[in-house]
């Protein structure tokens, strides 16, 4: 494997893993304000932190993964230029794990919802 091909893996990877975190803690921040109206519901709202935050890792670990395959698949495998490959991941998997955190933000909400006591 080239050496350039070797970087773009570890840079695409590293990318996307910060740019995950960052839109981790911005969908976190939606969902306070989702569940803002669920004052004296401690155990719902514990429980839909916790949802919450296992899908949000769980999706940030997948998009950082596919990422760093998919610079392998482009530039390792089919010959492509390695620092385009590198850009194209990045976006995608970037934007992927926005909207998926954003979805996060959803089936936490829903969760909450359920667990909500005095409707």
């Amino acid at each position: 494997m080239r050496s350039a091909t070797v970087i773009s893996i570890c840079i695409s990877g590293l990318v996307v893993l910060i740019a995950g975190v960052a839109s981790g803690l911005a969908g976190w921040m939606m969902w306070a304000l989702a569940l803002n109206g669920f004052m004296g519901q401690q155990r719902a709202v514990e429980t839909s932190q916790i949802v919450y935050i296992v899908l949000a890792a769980v999706s940030v670990i997948l998009c950082a993964a596919l990422s760093i395959l998919t610079v392998y698949l482009l530039s390792g495998k089919r010959n492509w230029n390695a620092a385009g490959s590198a850009v194209l991941s990045i976006v995608v998997f970037g934007v992927t794990t926005g909207v998926l955190h954003t979805i996060c933000v959803v089936i936490s909400a829903i969760v909450a919802g359920q667990m909500r006591t005095n409707k």
